[in-house]
């Protein structure tokens, strides 16, 4: 009996702390665009995602004409908010690019903290791809998490 009461308080204490965590298949964003999560857990939020630095029209032409092996660097900029007053949160987020045969064609990831009462945050994953991969790529597979600090 004491035994089971240890495992019961060990699984309630476990349950405090845990992190909410989802996946998710949203479409590729593209210049200028931005593409809505809608992630929330704990008073957080990972809204949406927008990529700077997309591929333009020139750097599209010399990856097809001159170097189909160009690479582009991305900075995938996640709007998080932290609507709790009383506690940090650590944020992760996960991102793979599946290209147009299926295939994941990049990837990255990053954790960070949002204060509490944060309500205008970013958390910013830098992806270096091709940039024919970029422009063709057809969705990312997100990984988010929302934890408390």
């Amino acid at each position: 009996m004491r035994k089971l009461r240890l495992a019961a308080v060990a699984v309630l204490c476990a349950s405090f702390g845990f992190a909410a965590s989802t996946e998710k298949t949203i479409p590729m964003p593209r210049r200028d665009e931005s593409v809505k999560v809608g992630f929330a857990a704990e008073g957080g939020r990972i809204e949406s995602v927008r990529i700077q630095h997309y591929p333009d029209a020139d750097d599209v032409e010399k990856a097809k004409t001159k170097d189909r092996n160009d690479q582009q660097l991305t900075f995938w900029n996640f709007s998080v908010s932290n609507k709790n007053l009383d506690k940090k949160l650590r944020m992760k987020i996960a991102v793979e690019i599946v290209g147009k045969d299926g295939s994941i064609v990049g990837r990255g990831d990053k954790s960070d903290t949002v204060d509490a009462g944060k309500l205008d945050d970013n958390i910013r994953i830098w992806l270096r791809m091709r940039t024919l991969d970029v422009v063709s790529a057809k969705s990312a597979r997100l990984t988010l998490s929302i934890e408390p600090k």
